[in-house]
This record gives C-alpha cells, structure tokens and sequence, in this order.
C-alpha cells in the first residue's frame, strides 16, 4: 500500500445554473429539437421490418404442374 500525504485542495464554488428563460438555452433546445427532427434519414423511409415484407405472397394463388386451376 502506499501512504501519500496528500495536500487539502478545496473546490470552488460551481458555476450558477442556467434558467430555462436564458437565450442560449433556448436556442440550444431549438437545435437539439431540429436535430432530432432530421435525423431520421433512411431509417424513416423504410416501412418494412429487417425480414421484409411479412405480408409478401400471400395474394398470390399458386398451382402445382398439371394440378387443378
């Protein structure tokens, strides 16, 4: 084990919190917002899952070689 002595460093004070009426927090919310209104990209245009279309098939009527229409 090592015994260090170390010296008392004292923290300063925390900057002040800003309120929600500040200018700069506002236009950050504002971009935040336009962000994620953005970033859909191609994941937004695809309307099916990662197997495909479940419904692919089913509107089609097959029949077997020299089977009954």
């Amino acid at each position: 084990m090592c015994f260090v002595n170390t010296p008392d460093i004292k923290a300063s004070a925390p900057p002040p919190v800003p309120s929600r009426s500040d200018e700069n927090v506002a236009a950050a919310q504002e971009d935040a917002r336009r962000r994620a209104a953005a970033s859909g990209g191609r994941r937004a245009t695809i309307l099916t899952g990662g197997l495909g279309d479940p419904s692919f098939g089913q509107s089609v009527s097959r029949t077997t070689l020299g089977g009954a229409v």
